[in-house]
Parts: C-alpha cells; sequence; structure tokens
C-alpha cells in the first residue's frame, strides 16, 4: 500500500507586471508528485506558465498542521 503525505508548498509566481507569492497544501506520494500538481493548479486556474513559477520551499507536513480544509478531512482530521 502506498503512504500518502501532506505536503506544503511555499514559492512566487512572477508575470510581467504581476507578482505574488502563494502557500499550497496537497496530498501526494513525493516531492515530485506534488511539484507536478502545483503546475497544474496553477497553469490550469491563473494561466501561469512553468517558468513564472519559482517554488521556495516544499515541507512534508503532519495532518494535524495542515490548514486546508479538504485536506483535512481527506486525512481524517
Amino acid at each position: 500500500m502506498v503512504d500518502v503525505k501532506i505536503f506544503r508548498i511555499e514559492g512566487e509566481i512572477r508575470k510581467p507586471g504581476y507578482q505574488s507569492t502563494f502557500t499550497k497544501e496537497f496530498r501526494a506520494t513525493n516531492e515530485k508528485d506534488v511539484v507536478e500538481k502545483v503546475y497544474s493548479v496553477l497553469g490550469g486556474g491563473e494561466k501561469v506558465k512553468r517558468f513564472q513559477v519559482i517554488i521556495t520551499q516544499i515541507k512534508e507536513i503532519d495532518p494535524n498542521e495542515a490548514t486546508d480544509p479538504v485536506v483535512r478531512a481527506l486525512s481524517g482530521v
């Protein structure tokens, strides 16, 4: 059985004329999958290209530390 972990990702979006920081929480099996999920969510919703996303930190967290209600519910917290 695959062990699913919770990750908190922090980073920046740098587009011409627009800069922003973000913090996202996702469930995944490893860091590589989390990075792809971040690119997918930001690319689909914000229309941000991969080179415009700068990930500054990826940290595995405890389910009780999660602030996203969907992640908490899926983790059984």
